[in-house]
């Protein structure tokens, strides 16, 4: 359970996710339930049926008429939380001005959290890192691929670890 204090803060955040398959709508399911303030989902891949084994929101249907990852899971999303603001991103490509945007869908806030999960052209890659590390926005890149995964993640300059030693953290029974 979260404090007062965390739920507010949950409230406040805009999460872009790029990529719909198994591990970005996973990331959007969570992220919806945790009642953030906005995801946006961007993937304008159709959707293929290898996708059905990891995306529980995509139908066969979805695979005949070719419709986008990010548009077929929408509806399903958006059910999950009818106080999260969730929307597809209809563009194809990401400009930087969308990502540099104040006003993400309406709500006055840029994006929080940059979240890719699909793999991206390398230029295309270290561009929305950059923006994001230049924006104060945080960077999440977790690709997975059968049994193997690839995390990485950059929370800009201003990030601070306050960790003194490295050490675990002792846990004690009262």
């Amino acid at each position: 359970a979260f404090g007062a204090e965390t739920l507010t803060k949950l409230k406040e955040l805009n999460i872009l996710v790029i990529g719909c398959r198994g591990t970005g709508v996973e990331y959007c399911k969570n992220l919806i339930l945790s009642n953030v303030g906005g995801v946006t989902v961007w993937d304008r891949n159709p959707a293929e049926m290898r996708d059905l084994g990891a995306n529980f929101y995509l139908t066969t249907e979805h695979v005949k008429s070719n419709t986008c990852r990010g548009d077929a899971c929408l509806s399903q999303l958006k059910s999950l939380n009818p106080y999260c603001n969730v929307e597809s991103h209809k563009a194809e490509t990401l400009t930087n001005e969308f990502l540099k945007s104040k006003d993400i869908n309406g709500t006055g806030k840029p994006f929080s959290a940059i979240i890719v999960t699909q793999l991206l052209p390398k230029e295309d890659m270290f561009r929305v890192n950059q923006i994001a590390r230049e924006n104060n926005i945080a960077f999440l890149c977790a690709l997975t691929s059968g049994v193997t995964a690839s995390i990485f993640s950059d929370f800009g300059p201003n990030h601070v670890i306050t960790d003194t030693n490295g050490q675990a953290m002792p846990t004690k029974a009262i």
